[in-house]
C-alpha cells in the first residue's frame, strides 16, 4: 500500500498491512481494530465469550496471570465459581479489564457497568 503525501508529491510512505499495528501497544491496537485486553487475576482458568456489533461470539481460555487481546466490545462470562450466573459486559478498549475472584465469585474490573445478569 502506498500513502502519498498531498502537499509534497514525493513524499510516499510505503508499508506492508500490518506495520502500523506492530508498533502500538497490544492495549493501543486493540481500541483501534475494536478489541480490549483482560487479565486473568481470578487464580484459576477462565473461559468466556468475547462479541461484538460485527464479530460473532467465540469461546476463550485465559490461564491463570496471563492477560490475551481480543476482538469486540463485550464479554459473556460466568460469575458463579459453583453455579451458573452468566453476565454481559461492555469493556473498555482503551483499558485492560481484569477477571478478579471476590469469595466465591468472580467479577471482572472495568469502568463500565454490568448490562445483563442472569438470575435463573
Amino acid at each position: 500500500m502506498i500513502i502519498s503525501n498531498p502537499v509534497d508529491k514525493t513524499a510516499n510512505i510505503s508499508f506492508q498491512k500490518d506495520t502500523l499495528l506492530i508498533e502500538l501497544t497490544a492495549e493501543e491496537s486493540s481500541s483501534i481494530v475494536g478489541g480490549f485486553t483482560i487479565r486473568n487475576d481470578s487464580g484459576g482458568t477462565r473461559r468466556f465469550y468475547n462479541l461484538g456489533a460485527n464479530v460473532p461470539a467465540q469461546v476463550q481460555t485465559l490461564q491463570p496471570n496471563t492477560e490475551g487481546t481480543y476482538d469486540g466490545e463485550y464479554i459473556i462470562y460466568n460469575t458463579s465459581k459453583t453455579g451458573f450466573e452468566p453476565v454481559l459486559v461492555k469493556v473498555d478498549p482503551t483499558k485492560t479489564a481484569t477477571f478478579r475472584q471476590e469469595g466465591n465469585g468472580i467479577t471482572v474490573a472495568t469502568d463500565t457497568p454490568s448490562l445483563y445478569i442472569y438470575k435463573g
